[in-house]
């Protein structure tokens, strides 16, 4: 899921960017009221609203973005899992490789695990998406907070999934 980072940067970027823009529009409207030729379009407004609007339609549509690649991931690990985990040398019990009964037994559990782990994609692409908004905003302790949270649940939740209830690997 790290290769998902992209989401952070590119979406701090894009909130910085409409917010720098914003104090741009500031700074020049200080000194001229109408910037251009006196169309109402053009007026600068001094509350920055204008950006502010644009920062959190890119916002919106980060998360709205960071939603749907994390189905479009869930759909494709939940279909194709049982041939990604052959792909990375887990061969299922029914596939005809040769492999010995040790390497075999192995499959279920780790298929288990990656579906359950799958279902994680969408909020983990969010948090990906939401880390850059907060970034872009300048807000860097939100997203540590809720990354030590995440990491937290994580410590605490995982062993189950990797484990099962009983000890026995699901």
């Amino acid at each position: 899921f790290h290769c998902f980072r992209a989401t952070t940067m590119s979406t701090s970027s894009l909130v910085a960017g409409a917010l720098a823009r914003d104090e741009q529009r500031k700074e020049q409207g200080a000194n001229e009221d109408i910037v251009g030729d006196g169309d109402d379009d053009e007026i600068i407004d001094s509350s920055g609203a204008y950006n502010q609007k644009e920062a959190v339609l890119i916002a919106q549509t980060s998360i709205q973005q960071a939603l749907i690649t994390g189905a479009i991931i869930t759909a494709f690990l939940l279909a194709f899992g049982p041939k990604c985990l052959i792909a990375m040398g887990i061969p299922s019990p029914t596939s005809p490789t040769g492999s010995n009964a040790v390497e075999s037994q192995l499959y279920p559990s780790a298929l288990t695990y990656l579906n359950h782990r799958s279902l994680a994609a969408p909020a983990v692409v969010v948090l990906s998406a939401a880390e850059g908004i907060f970034r872009g905003y300048g807000d860097v302790i939100t997203p540590w907070k809720v990354s030590c949270v995440v990491a937290l649940l994580n410590l605490v939740l995982d062993p189950f999934c990797m484990f099962g209830r009983r000890g026995d690997g699901g």
